[in-house]
């Protein structure tokens, strides 16, 4: 069935499911693990190389990368993980790359993870930083938990100098 805009996008099956116009295939099946993507991306973006960023210009970029992320759900729960008692100032430089790591991921992936609605991928299970993220989600202390203001966010960590 054809949509009156009468494009491939709009395109629905007779059991009124969205038709992919753009479909994917990776050219080599591989067995995929429960919480593991099962398609390819079409193209993909490079990651930002950053060999001699300072450590705490990469604690600051942590910090604002937690906050500003696109969905407000993650931007809730990842800007507070990083403003919790100093947390991201405690991280050792191997905990920080994991961390920038994950910020690299889709929000709602990485929203649906931490709050166990679906399975993490191992890549993501395996990172150190991911067990405190997730028990920081479940909130079981029932904590009503805002925004932190952006001076507040530092954690401690000093703010970078534009010299």
């Amino acid at each position: 069935m054809r949509n009156a805009v009468g494009g491939a996008a709009f395109d629905y099956n007779a059991a009124a499911e969205w038709i992919n116009p753009y479909p994917v295939k990776s050219s080599a099946p591989e067995a995929v693990e429960e919480g593991e993507e099962s398609w390819k991306p079409a193209f993909a973006i490079p990651k930002p190389n950053r060999p001699n960023e300072p450590l705490d210009a990469k604690r600051a970029r942590l910090v604002w990368a937690s906050r500003k992320r696109g969905i407000l759900e993650t931007d809730l729960l990842l800007s507070t993980f990083v403003s919790d008692s100093a947390r991201l100032a405690d991280m050792s430089p191997a905990q920080l790359d994991e961390y920038d790591a994950l910020l690299e991921e889709n929000d709602w992936d990485i929203y649906y993870w931490c709050t166990g609605a679906k399975h993490a991928p191992k890549r993501i299970r395996e990172m150190s930083i991911f067990p405190a993220l997730v028990e920081h989600c479940k909130n079981k202390g029932k904590q009503i938990r805002r925004m932190p203001d952006v001076g507040v966010m530092s954690s401690g960590i000093p703010p970078v100098s534009s010299d």
